[in-house]
């Protein structure tokens, strides 16, 4: 789960590597937040956080989504293994601890569920997409039970969060303007992301609901639907309050 240089950092600092990993990720985050002009609104994630780790589930719009949550909570991510070969993004989620998913590999599900099992288990915080991919924001994707089988396995709650991009520029996220924050299917993200480097600012609103204990549901279907509800109905509400509310 965590880079070989990540390690000798670690080691050579005497610092455990379970812990200094999620702070590497907050700070990144916030500095990605100043570099890319992103304000977030929302509750406050150490006023609502758990005492001990939790599966952190959330929509998934873009890859902006990682920088937003990276910059409100403590953890380590989920990601494909692609973004592992991603220039400089990749060594970077590599230096925060991400776990790699290997979708094309046979028990890939049983595999990614053992490893953030593992991770709840050292009192890390897990961030993870259950959607298994991005979408251009208008709706939740039904979220991947198999997910939440690590909750279970090492009795951590579930922390659902709901991510909207509220506007650009100062201009409302409509269905002209949102590709701009989106990122989904064969978009390319080079191209992507230099168009979100010349943006003056992003406003986005993170709402981090309360905690679902794992003994709340009969098994990760339920689970994962319970989640996914969730996610689900504050999204719905923040649009309808995004058409009534002007942006100059």
């Amino acid at each position: 789960m965590i880079s070989g240089t990540a390690r000798i950092f670690c080691s050579l600092a005497r610092i455990n590597p379970h812990r200094v990993m999620p702070f590497l990720c907050r700070l990144w985050g916030k500095a990605m937040l100043i570099i890319l002009e992103i304000s977030i609104e929302g509750n406050e994630a150490k006023k609502i956080l758990p005492n001990t780790s939790s599966l952190i589930v959330s929509n998934h719009i873009s890859y902006l989504d990682i920088i937003v949550l990276a910059s409100k909570i403590p953890g380590v991510f989920v990601a494909k293994s692609d973004v592992a070969r991603w220039t400089l993004l990749g060594w970077l989620a590599k230096l925060g601890g991400t776990i790699f998913v290997d979708r094309t590999a046979l028990r890939s599900g049983i595999v990614t569920a053992g490893k953030i099992s593992a991770a709840l288990q050292k009192g890390v915080n897990v961030v993870v997409f259950p959607e298994g991919t991005s979408s251009n924001g208008e709706k939740v994707l039904p979220f991947k039970p198999s997910i939440f089988f690590a909750a279970l396995e090492s009795n951590a709650s579930i922390l659902p969060v709901t991510i909207q991009y509220a506007s650009i520029d100062g201009k409302r996220i409509s269905e002209e303007n949102r590709d701009v924050v989106s990122w989904y299917g064969s978009m390319e993200f080079a191209g992507h992301f230099w168009e979100v480097l010349r943006r003056k600012n992003i406003r986005v609103q993170v709402l981090i609901h309360d905690a679902i204990g794992c003994s709340e549901a009969d098994s990760v279907h339920t689970l994962a639907a319970m989640s996914q509800k969730l996610v689900a109905s504050a999204l719905n509400q923040k649009q309808i309050i995004l058409q009534q509310i002007p942006v100059s």
